[in-house]
Order: C-alpha cells, then structure tokens, then sequence
C-alpha cells in the first residue's frame, strides 16, 4: 500500500489516490498498471485509518493476476460524482502522472476499468486521452441518447438539441477508440445502468 496525495492545480484542494504495489515490487522492473473508476456515491476512505495494518488493504485490490503477473494498481478519487468529466477527468490524468513519476511503470500497459458511473468514466477519460491506455474495460457503464430515445423522438431532435445529447454521450469521441482494445462487461437485464 501506498499512498498518493496532490495539491491541486485548479482549486488548491488536496487529492487522494489508493495505490497498491504487486508483492516483490521491484523499481528496477517495468509494471504494468491498472487503474480502477468507482461508482456512484463511493465510501469515503478514511485517509488517516489507511495507516493500519488490518484497514489499509482494500477487498477489490488484486495485484496479482493470471500467472502472478504483478500489477500497480490505483483508485483515483475523481471528485466523487462527477462523472470523470472536467475535474475529475483531469484528477485521473494526474494520478497516471504522479504513478509514472514515482513508480516504474510500463507507459505501452497502463489499463483502465470502472463500474457504473467508473464505466462511464472508463469512456469519458479514455475518449479525451486514447493516448494513455494500452485497453480499456468499461463495466455496465455509459450511456448515449439513441438507446433512450424513440426513433420518432431522435427525428425530433433539432440540430442544438442533438449537439447537448452528444456533449453528454460516453461515445461522442468515440472514433479515438478506433484502434482501443475494449472489452465491454454490460447485461441486458441490468437494473442500474440502461
């Protein structure tokens, strides 16, 4: 466990990120890393607890994959509900940033996934920076207005109501994915996320 903290560019406030090292984390080797969006309404972490032995491992922080490939392993806070829009887009490029300045990471396997509103996030931020991600896994995330509206309303749509439905679509940059490993984790029976 380690922990991750910056002063803001843009409001001063001070930001926190989990991080985890693969056991045996040696600087002198290339990691790859994984970086994870949250959902709607997370727990707060209790930063000052993070210091306890038994309250500083999180239950979802695997840095051990398939054949104990170690990986880092980060969950950037993103401004809480933001949807990792604006701020919370810029928070997760910092986080990167800040990994690749203290941690020896492997710029061609930087990985991002997220559920829910992380889902929807994994789309935003990888749309705005494809550059950054080796592939992306988005997990009953995102959403665009042609899977919400009728087709007689789509026809009804004019020309600035169809611009505010594409500012706010996960896929309105898609065509930056075009060569972006995706794999898509969504149910058609799913409750939460349409």
């Amino acid at each position: 466990f380690v922990r991750l903290a910056y002063r803001d560019e843009v409001d001063g406030s001070p930001q926190y990120c989990l991080t985890y090292l693969p056991g045996g984390y040696d600087p002198a080797k290339k990691w790859p890393l994984v970086v994870k969006l949250h959902g709607y309404n997370p727990a707060n972490p209790e930063y000052v607890r993070w210091w306890g032995v038994d309250s500083r491992h999180h239950a979802l922080a695997d840095t051990e994959y398939n054949g104990h490939q170690g990986v880092i392993y980060m969950e950037p806070r993103g401004r809480g509900n933001t949807s990792y829009i604006g701020i919370g887009d810029l928070d997760v490029v910092r986080v990167i940033q800040l990994a690749k300045e203290r941690f020896n990471v492997d710029e061609d396997r930087v990985y991002l996934i997220g559920d829910s509103m992380g889902g929807w996030g994994t789309w935003n931020v990888a749309t705005r920076h494809p550059d950054l991600f080796a592939a992306i896994a988005p997990i009953f995330g995102g959403v665009d207005y042609h899977s919400q509206l009728s087709e007689e309303a789509l026809a009804k749509l004019t020309p600035l109501d169809r611009y505010i439905q594409e500012k706010g679509s996960s896929w309105s940059m898609a065509e930056s994915l075009l060569n972006m490993p995706i794999f898509v984790h969504h149910g058609d029976v799913d409750k939460s996320v349409n």
